[in-house]
């Protein structure tokens, strides 16, 4: 199994994907207004956001799958309206869009095609990998096995760039593992990976840069890790004694009672002054864990509401 040079001099010093104000309308209902993105190349980025609030139009527009009504959207330097892209690109929708009369090893022959050297090492590892009944047709498949031949097509020319919309999800868990598993040796490669999803935790695990788009605007766009950090840690605490409400007071933290008597909050002050807080109390146990960024999502988008 063999990975391609990814790293071309012409291409060295432009980013994978490059969105400049970029609208898209559907009548009178604008899907996305004037976003503004730049992925460089050899990320791992996530787009996220709740239904409709224009992930899906974006991504098309970045594949030239729509037409837009203002902005421009360059790939590798290029502009998109070229289509000088598709040999470096795998992308994986949402919905798998297969063709049902087909066997699958008759699908991934038919894609093969489209491309002029096809690593049959590669491939093979790749069929393996997310476990393909070749002699199926695309009708009898679950949507979980659609989508793994989906992502077959994507991978076996090992694109530049792979762009995913949902990708994990109808995946059973042991196939959501060796789709990460690739996914960060691809990266680790060199290959750009732009990645849509509903899951939080796996833009937190996996991806190190992070659009947050809300009602087609991006509301932010930020390093993962810095977006947790400045967002403090959960604790959970529980204590024999009944613990003095003026630390909440204090830092101005919202605290909950679970139902097993223990005390959870977001605490985002110096952490020796948490822990000579808790020395005063006989602890049964105490927890301090990152944030999720779930939990960063919600509270950021509430903001944004008010």
């Amino acid at each position: 199994m063999s990975t391609k040079n990814l790293h071309h001099k012409e291409s060295a010093l432009k980013s994978a994907i490059t969105i400049r104000s970029l609208t898209k309308r559907y009548g009178n209902i604008t899907a996305v207004d004037d976003i503004s993105l730049s992925i460089e190349q050899g990320d791992f980025y996530g787009f996220i956001g709740p239904n409709g609030a224009g992930k899906t139009t974006t991504i098309k527009s970045m594949l030239n799958l729509l037409k837009i009504n203002e902005g421009g959207i360059e790939i590798f330097g290029e502009n998109v309206d070229k289509n000088l892209f598709q040999e470096d690109i795998g992308y994986v929708p949402g919905e798998a869009n297969l063709y049902d009369n087909l066997k699958v090893g008759d699908q991934i022959k038919y894609f093969a095609r489209y491309y002029p050297n096809i690593d049959t090492g590669y491939l093979k590892h790749i069929k393996g990998l997310f476990a393909v009944d070749e002699n199926k047709r695309i009708a009898q498949l679950s949507l979980g096995n659609k989508k793994k031949v989906a992502i077959i097509c994507a991978l076996m020319n090992q694109p530049k760039l792979l762009i995913f919309d949902e990708v994990s999800n109808s995946l059973d868990p042991l196939m959501q593992k060796n789709l990460f598993e690739e996914l960060k040796r691809l990266n680790q490669a060199g290959v750009t990976i732009f990645f849509s999803s509903h899951n939080l935790e796996e833009v937190q695990t996996y991806c190190r840069n992070v659009a947050i788009i809300r009602e087609g605007k991006i509301i932010r766009t930020d390093n993962v890790e810095k977006i947790v950090a400045s967002m403090g840690v959960r604790v959970i605490i529980k204590t024999k004694q009944k613990l003095n409400p003026g630390f909440f007071s204090k830092h101005k933290i919202t605290h909950h009672e679970l139902s097993n008597g223990a005390t959870t909050f977001v605490y985002k002050g110096d952490i020796n002054e948490l822990v000579f807080y808790a020395s005063k109390y006989k602890l049964e146990s105490m927890r301090i864990a990152d944030v999720k960024l779930e939990d960063i999502f919600g509270e950021f988008y509430e903001k944004r509401k008010q």
